[in-house]
């Protein structure tokens, strides 16, 4: 289900629903396009440059290969919910996304957890963009664990600046 407007030089998803594999996912956003230059040369290249370059692009997305074999939901009346909002950034130099997901009762690395509730921010356009993990919480066996992070992938590092855990912390250093 998808509520998709589009104008010249601005593309606005109101609204957008899917289901994959036991996840719903749940996206809105809007994508503004820079105006060409006004002369007719220019336009021309600025139309073929357009044509050969989507705004994703920039978009890595191969870490994801992990997470798809790591992680299971197990089947439930509520299914897990996946929100992904964006926005062209003001400069116009790429696209700050911003994603929650909220699921009970999973399977990441073979381990059974209870439910998971995260959100996280960055932005597309620069592949060295951080990953602002603004919390994860996550249940195991009847306790729970708080992340705030900070993911850069230019290093290569995470960094932890909250880190709350009632969970055993050989099961949580396996999941992370």
């Amino acid at each position: 289900n998808m509520q998709l407007s589009i104008q010249p030089g601005k593309a606005d998803l109101q609204e957008c629903r899917a289901s994959m594999q036991g996840l719903r996912i749940e996206a809105k956003g809007t994508h503004v396009r820079m105006a060409a230059p006004a002369t007719a040369s220019a336009n021309v290249t600025a139309k073929s440059d357009a044509q050969k370059k989507g705004i994703f692009d920039d978009v890595d997305l191969d870490w994801l290969k992990s997470v798809n074999e790591w992680l299971r939901f197990q089947p439930e009346k509520d299914e897990p919910v996946l929100k992904v909002e964006f926005h062209s950034r003001p400069d116009r130099a790429g696209v700050d996304l911003a994603a929650t997901l909220e699921g009970r009762r999973f399977s990441w690395r073979g381990q059974k957890w209870d439910l998971i509730q995260a959100a996280v921010k960055t932005s597309f356009g620069n592949k060295n963009s951080p990953v602002e993990i603004e919390h994860v919480r996550i249940g195991h066996k009847g306790q729970t664990g708080e992340i705030v992070a900070r993911y850069e992938p230019a290093r290569d590092v995470l960094r932890i600046s909250k880190l709350d855990s009632g969970i055993d912390v050989l099961a949580l250093a396996r999941a992370l």
